[in-house]
């Protein structure tokens, strides 16, 4: 996989194609219970988790907490802005959190 590739070590889970998606499909935090506490038990630094067309993605910290939707976007942007300062542009359909967080 691509994480792979980077050198991070992946555990997947619900990754076998069944019958039936085993969470909501949503991947929001009332969804992500399983993730968050794999998270934590396990030691990881992150988890991901997408909805089953893979459009969407959560993130899920170190600590088992599962950041929301608008944060993602939010946490990308900084980390690409740390290493190359550069004009940012959004739509009017990005979450107002990037204009707060990373735009200002």
């Amino acid at each position: 996989t691509f994480l792979e590739k980077l050198g991070c070590t992946v555990i997947g889970i619900n990754e076998k194609l069944e019958t039936r998606f085993p969470r909501g499909t949503e991947p929001v935090p009332e969804n992500l219970d399983e993730l968050c506490n794999f998270v934590k038990t396990h030691k990881a630094d992150i988890g991901f988790a997408q909805d089953p067309d893979g459009d969407r993605l959560a993130v899920v910290s170190e600590s088992g907490t599962a950041i929301g939707e608008e944060y993602t976007l939010v946490l990308a942007g900084e980390a690409y802005l740390q290493r190359k300062k550069t004009d940012v542009a959004c739509n009017l359909s990005t979450s107002f959190f990037i204009y707060k967080e990373v735009v200002t």
